[in-house]
């Protein structure tokens, strides 16, 4: 018997197939549980997702609220407890609401990455560097407000806060939660959502076969033992532009620059390089990769059978890190401060050094294959970011919901 009887996701962003397959919702179902997914996305960013089209039609998961009278109306109306499973931090006016109808809920915190902006040793100048890279002098003086601005919220933000458990990942999931919640809070030890993913696929196996973007069939020993590359979408990431981030780089520079790399990687270990595309891409409208193998969706797979990895900073780095994939950090000439730092952390966390590469390099002064044969250190990242050395080896949701029981 479960303390709560209904199970609310309250999120940001249009909640999708593959969220649905994320969360375990059909698996916290078959626990005689009702679960339901509030979308805020029309509250939040009405103007942002207006006209995109969402993968998700079932009528009795998701459901949009465009004012926050609906959704005070929706979380208190029923006899059954409920509990919320937050997604996201910060809106003050979301949190208030939370405390004022005294709804016992949950941060998610388990997809935690590195981050430039709290990296121990870099330094004050160099993060001033970073900023004026991206915004420019004029930009950032005019931004200097919005984050004194931005401030003073996450200072209010932190005594609002209240939640009664939190959903944790790795170490450094918790890190930005005040003392006082972690304390107060029942923390509860999962994992990364890739994780599950992870699981799941010890558990099954792959499909035998795999499709590229364009439905073209390749069958599962074709595609063994290629040169993987976690796609982020860099020139073109929807979020960029969602929460006015400057794109890692320009597509005239980047897709050529990666393409001459990718071509020169299969000369030389004679494999072929497959993308394993960014969940949120749209690259059969787009003139990128055209010479290479495109699958999207199939990321976890894809890894699990590669010969070694390519990547920037992708959060998928989960998956290289999980099955202990050799893998090279790479990054364009053209790309931004931030996204080479990003890069450069990512790999620091490996133990490993990063690259880059431009549209004129000369490929042939890198040895790749000394890249791809120094040790990299699993554990430490793994620990940090993805699962904890002790935490439970099961599905996220299944930890969850045994603290839900009574």
């Amino acid at each position: 018997m479960y303390k709560y009887k209904t199970i609310v996701f309250l999120v940001e962003t249009p909640f999708t197939k593959r969220d649905e397959e994320r969360f375990g919702i059909a698996e916290i179902r078959s626990n005689g549980l009702e679960v339901v997914v509030y979308q805020l996305s029309q509250i939040f960013h009405k103007e942002e997702y207006k006209d995109r089209e969402i993968d998700n039609n079932d009528q009795k998961l998701v459901y949009d609220f465009s004012n926050l009278a609906d959704l005070r109306k929706a979380l208190t109306s029923g006899k059954t407890e409920k509990i919320v499973i937050l997604l996201m931090t910060q809106y003050l006016v979301l949190l208030k609401l939370l405390n004022q109808i005294s709804v016992d809920y949950s941060l998610h915190f388990t997809n935690q990455i590195p981050s430039v902006s709290v990296k121990s040793d870099l330094s004050v100048a160099d993060k001033i560097k970073v900023f004026l890279s991206e915004n420019g002098f004029i930009g950032a003086v005019f931004k200097v407000p919005l984050f004194a601005l931005n401030f003073i919220k996450n200072r209010i933000k932190k005594g609002i806060l209240n939640p009664k458990y939190v959903i944790a990942g790795g170490k450094y999931s918790i890190l930005s939660l005040s003392e006082k919640i972690r304390k107060s809070a029942k923390i509860v030890w999962a994992h990364s959502l890739d994780y599950d993913q992870y699981l799941r696929g010890k558990e099954i196996g792959p499909t035998p076969d795999f499709y590229d973007i364009y439905g073209k069939k390749y069958p599962v020993e074709s595609i063994s033992d290629a040169i993987v590359f976690l796609d982020e979408y860099s020139p073109y990431h929807p979020d960029n532009a969602f929460f006015g981030i400057a794109y890692a780089d320009k597509p005239e520079t980047y897709y050529p620059t990666l393409e001459k790399f990718f071509a020169h990687l299969e000369t030389i270990f004679q494999k072929k390089v497959v993308v394993a595309a960014h969940p949120r891409s749209e690259y059969t409208d787009k003139d990128h990769f055209k010479e290479f193998i495109v699958i999207r969706g199939r990321t976890n797979d894809l890894i699990q059978s590669s010969s070694f990895a390519l990547l920037h900073s992708s959060t998928s780095i989960n998956f290289v890190n999980l099955y202990q994939k050799p893998a090279i950090f790479f990054y364009t000439s053209t790309m931004t401060d931030r996204y080479k730092q990003m890069t450069n952390l990512f790999a620091e966390w490996h133990n490993a050094n990063s690259v880059e590469i431009g549209l004129e390099s000369d490929l042939s002064q890198f040895d790749f294959y000394k890249l791809i044969n120094k040790p990299l250190d699993y554990t430490k990242y793994k620990d940090s970011f993805i699962k904890t050395l002790d935490s439970e080896n099961d599905y996220s949701w299944n930890i969850f919901l045994n603290e839900f029981r009574v």
